[in-house]
């Protein structure tokens, strides 16, 4: 907790921390400088209190006991990360917000908030064609990006906000990012990953995080499809297997 309060800007009391050493095999693939500093690497992480207890009263009232809370992130990754020792950017394209994250050795490294989502393409889309939201909405997954070009605009801000992350890791790290993996419900909006491949020299692809478990094989397709959406879910799970 003294070390803590360095790096938390808020009182420690009104958070709950958890943290884990980084395995001392990933440190070879450090730079030189860095595999030089005398002490263990340390992942921390803090949630607010109020937040925890929010989980709390809503699984109480469910019904249900979890057997651990997770942060989203953590989740995401575990669903959407393969290990290697290049970084990986993961693109979270939720409905009010896009968070990116870079994932190295199965740890979380930088996580960022985009103020875009699938939502403002909605809303474009429907300022564009004077329509309803719900007619919008209905048009969007019907179509994909070839109904509006304003929608399109949208994915090419949170795009562009993404490749600024992208470009500011590679420089600050001095490392490449070998993949954009796409997650989250946006990501399954036709055409998003053909708009994403312009923004980044690394390979983009979208989450499949169904083949990390076992499923029947006649719903193959419709899981591919699906998969972006359901990769928190997933890397959850993951977590309650390997326990």
């Amino acid at each position: 907790p003294l070390e803590a309060r360095k790096y938390i800007p808020v009182p420690v009391s009104e958070v709950s921390l958890d943290w884990f050493a980084i395995p001392e095999e990933e440190r070879q693939f450090l730079k030189p400088q860095e595999r030089e500093r005398i002490g263990t690497d340390v992942l921390l992480v803090a949630i607010h209190n109020q937040v925890l207890e929010k989980f709390q009263q809503i699984t109480k009232h469910a019904g249900i006991s979890p057997r651990f809370y997770e942060v989203e992130a953590f989740s995401m990754g575990r669903a959407s990360y393969e290990h290697t020792t290049a970084p990986t950017m993961i693109i979270d394209m939720g409905a009010s917000g896009t968070r990116v994250y870079v994932v190295e050795f199965g740890i979380i490294g930088i996580a960022h908030t985009i103020a875009r989502g699938a939502q403002d393409v909605t809303l474009a889309l429907a300022k564009s064609q004077d329509m309803t939201f719900p007619e919008a909405e209905n048009m969007k997954r019907q179509k994909g990006l070839g109904a509006s070009e304003t929608g399109t605009a949208v994915l090419e801000f949170i795009f562009s906000e993404a490749r600024r992350i992208y470009l500011t890791y590679q420089r600050k790290e001095e490392k490449s990012i070998s993949q954009v993996v796409l997650v989250g419900g946006g990501a399954e909006l036709s055409g998003v990953s053909q708009i994403a491949t312009r923004f980044f020299d690394a390979p983009v692809s979208l989450g499949a995080p169904f083949e990390k478990v076992a499923a029947p094989a006649f719903i193959a397709d419709v899981l591919r499809t699906t998969g972006p959406s359901f990769s928190s879910a997933i890397g959850l799970a993951l977590r309650a297997l390997q326990k």
